[in-house]
């Protein structure tokens, strides 16, 4: 059967039968993008070489800082 007669096959089908073989054809194509999506965001957090949370907040000269701080900031 060539694509032309297949898509000839299709029209002739009632309204509702079209209407699944599309919203099946959607459905199918949006969790294959989905799929692939993930599998792509998986890798990339994966392969990142990035400081963890805690290097990025510099928490250690952080927590210096604050011990610096005078505990009467008002002068009294």
């Amino acid at each position: 059967m060539t694509p032309k007669q297949a898509l000839q096959n299709i029209q002739n089908q009632s309204e509702t039968t079209r209407k699944v073989i599309l919203w099946g054809i959607t459905i199918s194509l949006g969790a294959l993008l989905f799929v692939w999506w993930f599998a792509d965001t998986k890798s990339k957090f994966q392969n990142r070489d990035n400081p963890s949370l805690g290097e990025q907040l510099q928490l250690e000269s952080l927590e210096e800082n604050l011990q610096n701080i005078p505990e009467n900031l008002n002068g009294g």
